[in-house]
């Protein structure tokens, strides 16, 4: 029964969805690989790999990482997440083939802080618009996200926490960043880089840092949003 429930979505999909046809059995099986349910989520990757321009495989990969990584978000969730990818699409500049290939590299570091998948994205997405590709803008925000990891004694001696003192969760990057921004204010990239390297930030983090502490208002729209 259940084979022939996914057998009909499959079916179905091919006449309502503009995939290729040839590409949906290799989708079902990367559906199944990834631990997902086909019969409930195959149009929903199908529909995204559409938007988002990025083959069915890559859509899945990315999709059931973020799935399986952020603890708030379940399979039910894969709609939420692929109009965040949409969103992060539309405000940064970046494509969704981009955005599928390089967010895995801030998943760990994100994951390891208890950021929101939500907010990595935003980041991601907002770093793009500040000089940086999609491959060198995930870099420094996975960068930024294990650094503020690394330096809580450092920052915690500027008094800026980086966990909530009472809940131990990440307090989130627009509160830290506001924070971190406003002891920079009025300085030049060239001194924030000096600032950021006396904390112990390295080159890569202080680059998203950088943007996020130079734009905090921009930072916190996109978000945010």
């Amino acid at each position: 029964e259940r084979f022939r429930e996914v057998k009909r979505e499959a079916l179905s999909l091919a006449t309502e969805v503009p995939v290729k046809i040839a590409d949906i059995p290799a989708a079902m099986f990367d559906v199944a690989s990834a631990g997902l349910d086909a019969s409930k989520s195959l149009r929903t990757i199908a529909e995204a790999s559409v938007a988002m321009r990025s083959p069915l495989a890559d859509t899945v990969k990315i999709g059931a990482s973020i799935v399986r990584s952020f603890e708030d978000i379940e399979e039910v969730d894969l709609p939420m997440v692929y109009d965040t990818i949409q969103g992060a699409m539309r405000r940064g500049i970046i494509t969704g083939q981009d955005f599928v290939s390089t967010f895995g590299n801030i998943i760990p570091a994100a994951k390891g802080v208890g950021a929101s998948f939500e907010e990595a994205a935003g980041a991601l997405s907002f770093v793009t618009t500040q000089g940086l590709n999609a491959a060198e803008a995930s870099t420094a925000v996975a960068r930024a996200y294990q650094g503020l990891a690394e330096r809580q004694e450092e920052l915690a001696a500027r008094g800026i926490e980086v966990f909530d003192s009472i809940t131990g969760q990440f307090r989130g990057l627009v509160p830290i960043m506001e924070e971190l921004g406003s002891q920079m204010a009025g300085v030049s990239d060239e001194e924030r880089n000096a600032i950021l390297a006396s904390i112990g930030f390295e080159k890569e983090a202080a680059k998203a840092i950088i943007a996020f502490t130079s734009n905090v208002v921009d930072m916190k729209t996109g978000i945010e949003a």
